[in-house]
């Protein structure tokens, strides 16, 4: 599961990462999932990306903060659920319409979130004992 939470993670960064470099391209993506179909699937991957992370928790280098994101993911990934297309159009739109700094701001936030959470989901380090 570690794994599993490590290569979420991974992926979060990189869509981060993205969104950094060429935000339009990020916005030309987030305009796919505007459908009841895509709301669905983006909250369905947040839903699994918390259960992913909360169940990683124990024995990683994180417990605690994985389980928090993993809290934090489920409930946004619900509340994606019940998300109409109209009001996701209109956050889309919001976002599109700041500045290019705060245009980076978030996905900057997923790219450190995203590398925070596959350190964090890293095995605990065991010092090896010499005999």
């Amino acid at each position: 599961m570690k794994l599993a939470a490590r290569i979420l993670g991974v992926f979060v960064a990189v869509v981060g990462l993205l969104g950094v470099v060429a935000p339009d391209r990020l916005q030309a993506i987030s305009r796919y999932t505007l459908t009841p179909l895509g709301l669905t699937a983006v909250g369905t991957f947040r839903i699994v990306f918390g259960i992913v992370l909360v169940l990683a928790a124990r024995g990683s280098r994180g417990p605690t903060w994985l389980r928090f994101v993993g809290f934090v993911a489920v409930v946004a990934g619900v509340v994606t659920l019940f998300l109409d297309v109209d009001r996701a159009r209109a956050i889309l739109e919001w976002w599109s319409n700041q500045g290019p700094a705060l245009m980076r701001l978030w996905p900057g936030l997923a790219l450190v979130l995203g590398f925070s959470v596959a350190s964090a989901a890293a095995p605990a380090y065991r010092p090896v004992r010499r005999r």
